[in-house]
């Protein structure tokens, strides 16, 4: 890891967005037609922000924050801020989504510059990729563009977006991830990620990306990988019986139903590597584990543990940064939405790498929860008055705070005893009823 950036330097660089002539150009560009408005573009996007760093993250809160002046001297010099929410939610629904974006790269790719691992063995470093899906407001434009699940019982209430992510995987830092509705697979949006990869990485997948269409992309971009397989897949790629402990070298060649599906696909596609079966202690199953690198079995099964971390960052996004669920009305605000999150996530993961290298412990020994409650607390201190003294000892003091947020170290796993609780019913049930017929 870069030890060059410090808490004061991550700060800034997040600040500066708000008076930047970069974003300042960027909101010319997409509002060429602006006025000289109170909530400008790098204002909006850091109120955004701090409605995911804050909870409950209202907007009658964001606002009641300016007036008081918890969130700095943001805005243009004005006598009076309204209390309404009205000006500010229009700021959010004009606010063109490419420009959010834009930001929200920005920021991004700094913090990657700066903060990635460097591991000798993989200069590029190692990254993590998985699917999720999140829950959308039940709005007419929201469920035409992302429809909801269905089953036996009929279409669901809530629209479903699909989203792949692909973080590294010492310091949980997320590049830009692809989403859509439902309809589309997690290979679709992970080509869509895969253009992010740096090239030399090494990137980590389990079974639901262990297929021909997914190994060939990450083979051209001329990055390393370690994908679990099916048993089945596993017993078809094999030239010899697939038992555990076996380690033998395959081709993998597309098959008529991956060209089907992939016309795209080149005659001479094929990727070469090594078929690598374990049995871990507790598994029912093998792992199955096609490579391409040329460690020892050993090392490579090791390495892919790293990827239950992403399920630990999965869940860090939507139950912390609370995006579960998205209650806005539009596909725009969504998109919106996403991308300010991004960068919050960023923030904290920023502030927790930085405490790990300045006290010498592994950025997974700390706790995000206990790290994004530490960013919200602070967050009013640390932009009243950037640069002086005081903000400066309290962005020490968060620091050495963010350090002793560390994880316990269980002996045993956690149990979870087979109990519900069932909770008492706050509010009856409305239920329909006959309208009484005229007489």
């Amino acid at each position: 890891m870069h030890a060059s950036l410090t808490i004061s330097e991550v700060f800034a660089l997040y600040r500066r967005v708000i008076a930047s002539p970069a974003v300042d150009l960027l909101s010319r560009r997409y509002q060429p037609k602006r006025r000289n408005r109170l909530y400008t573009a790098g204002t909006l996007f850091w109120l955004m922000m701090s409605q995911r760093l804050q909870s409950p993250g209202t907007l009658v809160q964001t606002v009641a924050r300016v007036r008081r002046r918890h969130l700095g001297r943001l805005l243009r010099p004005v006598k009076k801020i309204s209390r309404r929410t009205g000006g500010y939610c229009r700021a959010r629904l004009r606010a063109p989504v490419a420009m959010i974006q834009a930001i929200s790269l920005y920021l991004t790719t700094r913090l990657q510059q700066q903060l990635t691992h460097e591991d000798p063995r993989f200069p590029a470093g190692v990254y993590l990729i998985d699917g999720t899906m999140l829950t959308l407001a039940s709005q007419a434009e929201l469920v035409k563009n992302y429809p909801p699940g269905k089953n036996q019982h009929g279409i669901s209430h809530w629209p479903l977006l699909r989203m792949v992510v692909l973080h590294e995987a010492r310091t949980g830092l997320a590049v830009a991830p692809a989403w859509g509705p439902r309809t589309i697979s997690e290979q679709a949006l992970a080509e869509r990620v895969l253009n992010q990869l740096p090239t030399g990485a090494l990137l980590l997948g389990d079974r639901n990306f262990g297929v021909f269409s997914m190994a060939y992309s990450v083979a051209q971009r001329q990055c390393s990988m370690i994908l679990r397989l099916t048993k089945a897949r596993a017993g078809r790629l094999a030239a010899q019986c697939v038992v555990a402990g076996s380690d033998q070298r395959v081709v993998w060649t597309p098959t008529p139903a991956d060209r089907v599906a992939h016309p795209e696909l080149p005659s001479e596609a094929r990727v070469e590597g090594r078929l690598v079966v374990a049995q871990l202690a507790g598994w029912r199953e093998p792992l199955y584990l096609f490579t391409t690198l040329e460690l020892p079995a050993a090392e490579v099964v090791e390495l892919y543990g790293l990827r239950w971390n992403i399920e630990t960052d999965l869940r860090s996004i939507k139950q912390t940064v609370r995006l579960q669920h998205i209650n806005v009305k539009s596909a725009d605000m969504v998109d919106k939405e996403l991308w300010v999150a991004l960068a919050a996530y960023n923030l904290v993961r920023a502030v927790l790498c930085l405490a790990a290298l300045q006290f010498n412990l592994h950025p997974r020994e700390l706790s995000f929860t206990h790290v994004f409650w530490l960013v919200e607390s602070y967050l009013p201190d640390l932009l009243a008055k950037p640069g002086s003294a005081r903000a400066e000892r309290e962005l020490q003091r968060l620091i050495r705070e963010a350090a002793t947020c560390r994880l316990p170290r269980r002996k045993n796993r956690r149990s979870y005893p087979r109990e519900i609780w069932l909770r008492r019913r706050s509010y009856p049930i409305r239920r329909a009823t006959a309208t009484p017929q005229s007489k």
